[in-house]
């Protein structure tokens, strides 16, 4: 029983360690972009750097963001 419960508290841990889902809409060019990923730097302007799941690294200016959250899914 200590097994389970200890098993259970480490993958609880690790999952409240991971990082959120950002879930982020912007406009890029005249084309509306969809983009979710792990939020990895946001710059002093209201910029982001977002690494989505493919790994794909988008440079987003504030002008570009439309809207953006954090969700409770880990990345």
């Amino acid at each position: 029983m200590f097994r389970v419960l200890a098993i259970f508290l480490i993958v609880f841990a690790v999952q409240r360690l991971a990082y959120p889902l950002e879930v982020v809409e912007a406009e890029r060019d005249g084309q509306r972009l969809s983009l979710t990923g792990e939020l990895l730097v946001e710059a002093e302007d209201g910029g982001i750097l977002l690494r989505s799941r493919d790994l794909t690294l988008w440079t987003l200016q504030p002008d570009e963001l439309i809207s953006r959250h954090a969700t409770d899914s880990p990345f």
